[in-house]
């Protein structure tokens, strides 16, 4: 088992919408080092470089 600690990227394997497929995005690892030492997940949000026009 890889241990995440709070604020790594990860690579994660998000799947598509119809589910028949996924692919490796990154991910931000939010929950804390405590949490992710004691179980074999962790808390991770999805991130992107992608600015929206409308900001």
């Amino acid at each position: 088992m890889t241990s995440c600690k709070q604020g790594d990227v990860i690579l994660v394997p998000f799947p598509f919408t119809d589910l028949t497929t996924v692919k490796q995005r990154p991910a931000l690892v939010l929950s804390a080092d405590w949490f992710n030492a004691s179980r074999d997940d962790c808390v991770a949000a999805a991130i992107t470089s992608q600015i929206p026009s409308d900001l």
